[in-house]
């Protein structure tokens, strides 16, 4: 499971994704830190837990 930072975060589940947990995601395939313009082709999004 990759962790993320949570010196950023207010929220005390931040930090993790698994099941049961809900989630703000951008999916996109490839390294968008390098190129950015990825987020034009995104493959799926997800807002509190659900598919958007």
């Amino acid at each position: 499971m990759h962790q993320l930072s949570k010196a950023s975060w207010s929220c005390p589940d931040a930090g993790t994704i698994s099941a049961g947990k809900y989630a703000d995601i951008i999916a996109v395939r490839g390294d968008v830190l390098r190129y950015i313009n990825l987020l034009q082709d995104v493959d799926l999004v997800m807002k509190r837990g659900g598919e958007v």
